[in-house]
């Protein structure tokens, strides 16, 4: 159970889902965010239009948010899209959690 009293999800569901390359580079991203001695604050994603960047986004939040789950009070994504249809990644996000003035928040 989290601080919210929510059971937390499996980040391997939505990972299991990915094609091999947008796993890896999902899974290596979160590594050079969380696991490495010395990690970095940010990681860039880029590419041709439509070889699923948004795909590997969605796997290394879900990642982030399984491996944090426990120990943090609040979590925030911020997801700038350009095209309407993939702005329901944004709506996903938005569903389990609240707006607020610092961000989103997981519900109560």
């Amino acid at each position: 159970m989290n601080l919210v009293g929510q059971e937390s999800f499996r980040a391997d569901e939505v990972l299991s889902g990915l094609k091999d390359f947008k796993r890896e580079t999902a899974e290596y991203a979160f590594r050079r965010l969380y696991l490495d001695p010395e990690p970095t604050s940010r990681f860039l994603v880029a590419g041709e239009s439509g070889l699923g960047k948004t795909l590997v986004a969605r796997g290394l939040i879900t990642k982030s948010v399984d491996h944090l789950w426990d120990s943090v009070d609040r979590m925030g994504v911020l997801h700038i899209c350009s095209n309407q249809e993939l702005g329901g990644v944004l709506a996903e996000v938005q569903a389990c959690c609240q707006p607020s003035q610092n961000g989103l928040q997981l519900p109560h």
